[in-house]
């Protein structure tokens, strides 16, 4: 029996709400910043507006995405995602050590720190102002400065920030799998192919696995610098313990 279009975006952002509390209940001394993490970007599901008709337009519990433009399943995906990706990066990096012993790095990283946090934020505008296109690829170009900001600061961390983020694009991915397995060619009826590039893998547009990559990295990229932020005046420290969370 084939899912109601209605009822699958909340079905799917359920499966990432339900990877969340997977990794919360495994995860006992993350749970802290795992959620901070998640009401903090959560609040991005409401820009579901601008992507509306030009990326995508899903079918919402209530209509609400159709009456309002903003809907309970973008708010649900956006807590979701936050959470799990800083999860995986603590979950393959194990203790997370700052690169905080080299007296050179310091100040360094000092000077780089606003300026870092602040690129995905100063680039959203600029893109849309330089090229009022797909917004889709406002968002990666912002997220992908972002995340080359990140590298800047933080190159010793490239190669653990680079495979977290392919181990978060593969979970990603798994609840698209399983809705147009529910509902069948639901990617076709709901995505705006013809705007996209017309590249899909495993018929999912390429656009979301480099949006999975892209966010991975730049949101780690920020968790990193908050991390630092409270501990890099230390010598070398890892991410707080259960007893501290």
């Amino acid at each position: 029996m084939t899912m109601p279009d209605q009822y699958v975006w909340l079905f799917g952002a359920g499966l990432f709400l339900l990877l969340w509390l997977g990794f919360f209940i495994a995860m006992p001394g993350h749970r802290r910043i795992m959620l901070m993490a998640s009401l903090v970007i959560m609040p991005l599901g409401l820009t579901e507006p601008v992507f509306m008709q030009s990326y995508w337009t899903p079918p919402s519990l209530f209509d609400l995405a159709g009456r309002y433009g903003v809907d309970i399943e973008s708010l649900i995906f956006c807590f979701a995602i936050a959470g799990i990706s800083v999860s995986v990066l603590k979950g393959w990096w194990g203790f997370i050590l700052l690169p905080t012993t080299d007296p050179v790095r310091q100040p360094q990283i000092n000077r780089r720190f606003w300026f870092t946090l602040a690129t995905p934020f100063v680039l959203i505008p600029g893109v849309y102002w330089l090229w009022p296109g797909n917004p889709i690829y406002w968002s990666l170009i912002a997220m992908g400065g972002g995340a080359l900001a990140a590298f800047w600061c933080f190159y010793e961390a490239i190669p653990k920030l680079m495979i977290a983020g392919l181990i978060f694009t593969a979970i990603y991915v798994i609840p698209f799998f399983l809705i147009e397995w529910v509902a069948p060619g639901y990617v076709e009826r709901i995505w705006s192919l013809e705007n996209l590039s017309g590249i899909a893998l495993l018929g999912l547009p390429l656009e979301e696995y480099l949006f999975a990559l892209f966010f991975s990295l730049c949101a780690n990229g920020v968790y990193l610098h908050l991390l630092w932020n409270r501990y890099g005046r230390n010598p070398v420290v890892a991410e707080p313990s259960a007893t501290d969370a």
